[in-house]
């Protein structure tokens, strides 16, 4: 039992208060349960349960925090992105409602022994010897502000419904009749050809009316929108400090004695702070009366620069770091940060002492942005227009090397491609379409820059070697099978505990937000 538990709870345990069990299994979908009636803080209903606005911003907000941090401000600009991260936030909620409800239904239980013993094994609460120090679990606890009833309790709710997951997909597979024409394709080798139409040789000589720029500018806003900044302050409390001043008042402490100690006196300096930034000092004021390094910067986007466009963190611009920024911006205006470690004893605590949202800015103020953009879309309108002229040619016969060569496009042969070692130059997109292609099709791929147009010229069977890639990949095709799988097991909970969404506060928190 230990060791199965153990299977899907390495490093669970430190992180059990701030990660929820449940990640992207795929989005099947909340239009489905959208009702009219409900009480205004309920974004939605599952079985008994409910998910309140609080619940559903705080989770929104963390999950953009994330997306933020691989993506920039580009999140910002796009709202059918948000819209789709909503959804998939939404659908995570009413998944881990799901579960919850149905464990109670099987009363499924780790006993005290068996958490007690993983609890143990995490590398967060040993000591230097290997074993687990009860006053090391206790600090940590402490500085997270919880007590260890509360902690162990949330530990053990969630590792049962991990349990409970992995039971659900012990043995499933796809079936050898499905996965083999996959495995196929993995196997074999195509020889392509590829002619590029550049989006630049369209010359756009007509300047566009200020009626159609504007008419352009409301429907396209998102490609105009301003990214939220914020002002941050940061106050660093370095261990080091503190074990130098140890040094002198209590000599006579060995050195794990007082570096343990050290580590106290940080915890207690990081209380002493939020005590008195709650009291309503500026954090300015607190690193000053105390001492400490403080920094601060204004209207920084979530990568971290400023209206100038130059980077604002790093060691050549100051204190702040991507951590840093990557906290500051999961916090509300007005709001510090944990303490949270830097690395090599350091620790600090950001505060957002200012929000300025994404914004719409007027028209006049991007007009020459507005007619750029508006010019790439005619282009492209007329690349694609052209595009489909030259596949048209394709299928009535004639080869793409001599197309290429009337249109003065630019063609290259690409023999023996592999879809698991493609070309560098050619998308993951591109390569699916052009292999889901009998010889002699044809497909396209467009970018902002360029469309591709791609012909299929021969097919080898098993003729691709590499079987540690094939195995990596079959495993992958197992895997999205195993998470479709458990979508359905979702669909059946779902009908025992009814989900209903309230679509007019769902749409109000993404507007909000």
């Amino acid at each position: 039992m230990i060791r199965i538990i153990r299977e899907f709870s390495v490093s669970w345990v430190s992180k059990a208060l701030l990660i929820l069990l449940i990640g992207s299994f795929g989005i099947w979908g909340i239009t489905d349960f959208l009702r009219p009636k409900f009480r205004s803080d309920v974004v939605a209903t599952v079985g008994k349960e409910t998910i309140t606005r609080v619940l559903f911003y705080q989770s929104l907000r963390n999950e953009m925090s994330r997306i933020r941090s691989q993506m920039g401000d580009e999140i910002d600009k796009n709202p059918k992105l948000l819209m789709m991260i909503s959804s998939q936030v939404l659908t995570n909620l009413i998944q881990e409602s799901l579960l919850r409800q149905e464990l109670k239904n099987l009363n499924l239980f780790i006993s005290d022994e068996t958490l007690k013993d993983i609890v143990h094994s995490e590398d967060a609460f040993r000591d230097e010897n290997g074993q687990f120090s009860k006053k090391k679990f206790d600090v940590l606890l402490a500085h997270q502000g919880v007590s260890e009833s509360y902690y162990l309790s949330m530990i053990k709710k969630d590792l049962q419904k991990r349990f409970l997951i992995k039971a659900v997909i012990q043995g499933v597979k796809m079936p050898e009749n499905m996965l083999t024409p996959f495995v196929e394709q993995l196997k074999e080798t195509r020889s392509l050809s590829v002619a590029v139409l550049p989006i630049s040789i369209f010359p756009i000589v007509e300047v566009p009316s200020e009626e159609e720029l504007r008419s352009f500018y409301d429907a396209n806003n998102e490609l105009f929108m301003l990214p939220e900044v914020r002002d941050l302050s940061v106050v660093i409390i370095d261990a080091k400090t503190y074990e130098d001043q140890l040094k002198s008042t209590e000599p006579s402490l060995q050195k794990e004695e007082r570096a343990e100690k050290a580590l106290g006196m940080v915890y207690q300096a990081g209380k002493e702070i939020q005590d008195a930034f709650a009291s309503g000092s500026t954090l300015m004021e607190i690193s000053n009366s105390m001492n400490l390094p403080f920094a601060t910067i204004q209207k920084v986007t979530i990568t971290g620069q400023g209206e100038d466009g130059v980077s604002k963190i790093g060691p050549k611009a100051g204190l702040f770091t991507e951590d840093m920024l990557k906290q500051a911006f999961e916090l509300g205006e007005g709001n510090e940060s944990d303490l949270i470690e830097l690395g090599k004893g350091r620790f600090y605590i950001v505060v957002v002492d200012r929000i300025d949202p994404q914004a719409i800015p007027p028209f006049e103020r991007v007009k020459d942005k507005v007619i750029e953009k508006y010019k790439d879309v005619l282009r492209m309108k007329l690349a694609l227009k052209k595009a489909k002229e030259l596949m048209e040619k394709l299928q009535k016969g004639q080869s793409l090397q001599k197309i290429a060569q009337e249109n003065n496009l630019s063609y290259q042969d690409f023999p023996n491609v592999s879809f698991l070692s493609p070309p560098k130059n050619l998308s993951e997109d591109f390569l699916i379409k052009l292999f889901s292609q009998p010889v002699g099709g044809a497909a396209m791929s467009m970018t902002p820059q360029e469309i591709k147009i791609g012909q299929v010229k021969k097919i080898s069977p098993n003729t691709f070697k590499d079987s540690k890639k094939i195995e990596e990949n079959i495993k992958r095709i197992q895997d999205e099978f195993v998470e479709d799988f458990i979508n359905q097991f979702m669909s059946v909970l779902q009908e025992e505990f009814p989900v209903e969404v309230n679509a007019s506060v769902f749409e109000e928190m993404i507007q909000e937000n």
